[in-house]
């Protein structure tokens, strides 16, 4: 399994990705394939890319659910994530 880094890098220092910038930072086919090895069966292009889309709507929407003493500038932890996905999908 690989390891994940410990904060989120921004992209162009923005605050949020949009369904495009999401294709800069994501591999659209790497993402396809990673879906078949875990689904078992072919995936659609199309899929995969729905697939990204959907990851755009829930990193946008755990900003609403991070700290607010991230804005002090240090890095989004994997901890920041952990606490806003348990009250994202709560």
């Amino acid at each position: 399994m690989a390891k994940f880094p410990s904060y989120i890098p921004a992209v162009e220092g923005k605050l949020s990705i949009s369904s495009r910038e999401i294709w800069r930072v994501i591999d659209r086919e790497k993402l396809r394939q990673f879906c078949e090895e875990i689904y078992g069966v072919a995936v659609a292009p199309e899929a995969a890319d729905y697939f990204g889309r959907l990851m755009v709507r829930h990193i946008e929407g755990f900003k609403t659910y991070l700290p607010i003493h991230i804005r002090d500038h240090r890095p989004v932890t994997a901890r920041d994530i952990y606490d806003a996905a348990s009250r994202y999908f709560s």
